[in-house]
């Protein structure tokens, strides 16, 4: 255990994962026959493994140890202070010189054209992303909410503040993702507001957690709200404007290893099965590498402790059509790496994780390869460098 609180496991949560893990035992042993039935040690090493995994999740307590007291001050944020006043109270135009000020480091129309074909699918999509950023689609229904109508702080944010806060600033507001403003200031805003409040969910193996932001305000009296963001409607926009999701599932993860080990073994025939390598690289922050378009920023806002209002210029944690914008992002990056003579191995995504397999000889090429795609499109701090691992055991999704 990790020395923290943990629920106590329910009869039926027990039943669930020995069914899950049931499932991947008979995925394997399709694939995998010797891997299975050689060995019962192996597939206790594997529960083992699946169990240390799920104990890897920390709380609020943990967080709050994090944040260590944090505190914005209003001295903290003079310089947003002078933007709001030099733009003329006018979050727009605040969010366009702030994107202009960053675009060279951030995914553009530039970089588009520099390392993605004129015959990749989403080109012209990603195009559009890094010129404008991606749009915050709503309904023709949307009304925000405005300073007086805005939702009360969230229970667990006010638990957790300082670490939310600690995570808004020294994250997204050092790197110019996003403003903060005292709420007087904001109530002067030329445009409408909208807030949605501010929350924190768990990250695995992360102390602090992730700040999240509620844009559909959980409950059946906010569903159908024409002052939510999120909903079943904006769901269909968004599907109909960036497609729907497909992540790839276990079984295609396994089929493309056999695929490739058998496509290898076909072209040298001596090639032994110790010989394949997995390996995987996370892109860092994930939604945090695309912008919202500058027309978007006044929708944007969370309410924070000492009457601060956070508006976010990048993605976020909490909007449904997130997901589908990076998405994007994915399969652009996907279609790429999968072009004859790219990779000498194979490989896949799922949201922001990429999953890999190639002879060990050519794994430092296979990385360098993906690693500066993603740098050339998404800027030099794309990669989170500490997650890029490889061996013949790997977690690579969670």
């Amino acid at each position: 255990m990790r020395g923290h609180s943990r629920l106590p496991i329910k009869e039926d949560t027990v039943s669930g994962v020995a069914q899950v893990l049931e499932h991947l035992r008979v995925t394997l042993a399709a694939f995998f026959p010797e891997y299975v039935h050689s060995s019962q040690f192996e597939t206790a090493r594997l529960v083992e493994e699946a169990y240390r995994l799920a104990d890897m999740q920390y709380g609020i307590e943990q967080a709050a140890t994090w944040a260590d007291g944090f505190q914005i001050s209003e001295d903290m944020i003079v310089e947003d202070v002078r933007r709001f006043e030099a733009a003329g109270n006018c979050l727009i135009t605040m969010a366009e010189t702030a994107r202009r000020l960053r675009n060279r480091f951030r995914l553009s129309a530039d970089r588009v054209d520099s390392v993605v074909s004129s015959q990749n699918p989403d080109r012209d999509q990603l195009r559009a992303f890094g010129d404008k950023g991606v749009p915050l689609l709503v309904t023709k229904e949307f009304k925000a909410n405005g300073i007086g109508q805005r939702p009360p702080l969230r229970r667990r944010y006010r638990l957790v503040e300082g670490a939310v806060d600690k995570m808004i600033f020294e994250g997204l507001w050092k790197q110019g993702l996003v403003f903060i403003l005292p709420l007087s200031l904001v109530a002067r805003a030329r445009q409408q507001i909208h807030f949605s409040p501010l929350s924190w969910a768990p990250k695995q193996g992360k102390m602090k957690g992730r700040n999240v932001m509620d844009m559909g305000r959980r409950g059946h009296q906010h569903q159908n709200s024409p002052s939510v963001l999120n909903g079943k409607d904006v769901k269909t926009l968004i599907d109909n404007a960036w497609g729907v999701i497909e992540h790839p599932t276990l079984h295609e993860i396994v089929q493309m290893i056999w695929d490739f080990y058998e496509e290898t073994c076909y072209r040298k025939p001596d090639t032994a099965w110790e010989q394949l390598v997995l390996w995987k690289m996370d892109l860092k922050g994930a939604f945090t590498l695309l912008d919202f378009d500058a027309a978007s920023a006044p929708l944007l806002a969370g309410e924070m402790s000492g009457n601060l209002v956070a508006i976010f210029l990048c993605g976020v944690f909490g909007w449904t059509g997130m997901p589908s914008a990076f998405q994007v992002v994915n399969r652009a990056i996907r279609w790429e790496l999968k072009q004859a003579g790219t990779l000498t191995g194979r490989m896949t995504m799922y949201t922001d994780d990429c999953i890999g397999i190639c002879l060990e000889e050519n794994l430092a090429n296979e990385l360098d390869t993906v690693r500066g795609l993603c740098h050339g499109l998404l800027g030099p701090e794309a990669v989170e460098e500490s997650k890029t691992e490889w061996g013949r055991r790997l977690t690579v999704i969670g």
